[in-house]
């Protein structure tokens, strides 16, 4: 597991400092970076379902319960808000970046734990 985490992070931290590059250099205009959002997001997603549906780290990390809680109500609200899905859109393009920043943090620190856990 120890390689995957280490991927799972690379991966993260690499779309985050691409991405981030690309605002900075402005190489697509600054109305193309909602494409980040969904890569990082959809990434994030897919790896936060994949290892709650896998049952890793749940009881080693508070914090992923914590993140996981979170992205439920973050789902639970944009389900109720569908018919003012406008005002939900404009509240992630502020909330989701934080999020993508704490879940890569999680991830950093079960990543550090693991590899500590398994010298």
């Amino acid at each position: 597991m120890k390689i995957l985490k280490v991927t799972d992070v690379v991966i993260q931290v690499g779309m985050l400092v691409f991405f981030l590059m690309k605002a900075i250099r402005n190489e697509e205009g600054m109305d193309r970076i909602i494409y980040a959002y969904f890569w990082v997001g959809g990434y994030q997603f897919t790896s936060c379902m994949a290892q709650y549906l896998a049952g890793y780290n749940q009881q080693l990390n508070s914090s992923r319960a914590l993140y996981q809680s979170i992205l439920r109500w973050v789902v639970a609200i944009g389900i109720i808000s569908l018919p003012l899905y406008m005002f939900f859109l404009i509240g992630l393009l502020i909330f989701s970046p934080l999020m993508a920043l704490f879940y890569t943090g999680l991830s950093i620190r079960e990543t550090v734990k693991i590899i500590g856990y398994e010298k």
